[in-house]
């Protein structure tokens, strides 16, 4: 077991908090903003179900409390398969994690690349569309997904998974040149939160990817578009 004291996982909340939730994230942005030549803001919210996330153009790191405490629930289960290591759930590790994550959206702010990849994201994405519609695949089947693929739109799959898992591990690199590591523990837990969110960018099908670029939507209206 990598987490001695996964049970304490249902007071993650609570050691949330006492770190003072907005002002954890306030301090880590604060800190950031003095080692870069980009002025990044921050915007909190209490209420909303959104996961972390950067606004590149607006420099700014949107953080919902929800969002933060869904990717250490995540986390946290991801590290529990493995047994050759031990991560406490502790006010301590909620605090470097917190570090570890804006870290990375920052790295996204930073990356002068990112709107040629959102460019070439687009692009692929587009030619995913095209080709399930000329392939007539239609996603009201529970099993769209499942059935043997033709071999071109299978490639643009692996060709989005690739795009993404590229954007991702620049803005992480550049994360890890920003991060100041204080102790071997916080480099230990950036190297194994960077691996648990690149394998989550590694799994995944055709249905995920209709699903989180809310392409239902194109295919439910698609005969306005011929």
């Amino acid at each position: 077991m990598a987490c001695n004291n996964i049970f304490d996982i249902n007071y993650m909340s609570t050691y949330y908090d006492n770190l003072g939730g907005k002002k954890l994230f306030k301090n880590c942005v604060k800190d950031f903003n003095s080692k870069i030549d980009k002025k990044v803001h921050l915007y909190y919210s209490n209420k909303k179900d959104t996961p972390i996330c950067a606004l590149p153009k607006l420099r700014m790191l949107f953080v919902t409390r929800i969002g933060f405490l869904s990717f250490c629930y995540n986390f946290y289960f991801y590290v529990n398969t493995f047994n050759y290591y031990n991560i406490d759930i502790s006010e301590e590790n909620l605090k470097i994690i917190a570090k570890c994550v804006c870290s990375h959206e920052v790295g996204h702010i930073l990356d002068n690349s990112i709107s040629n990849n959102k460019w070439e994201h687009s692009k692929i994405l587009t030619d995913i569309i095209e080709k399930m519609i000329n392939y007539n695949i239609d996603i009201s089947k529970e099993d769209y997904y499942k059935n043997n693929l033709p071999k071109d739109l299978e490639e643009s799959v692996v060709s989005l998974k690739k795009n993404l898992i590229e954007r991702e591990s620049i803005a992480w690199e550049i994360a890890k040149n920003i991060m100041n590591f204080k102790s071997e523990k916080e480099k230990f837990l950036f190297s194994k939160i960077r691996e648990y969110a690149l394998a989550t960018y590694n799994y995944g099908d055709l249905k995920t990817i209709v699903k989180e670029n809310n392409l239902e939507v194109f295919f439910k209206y698609k005969r306005y578009f011929v």
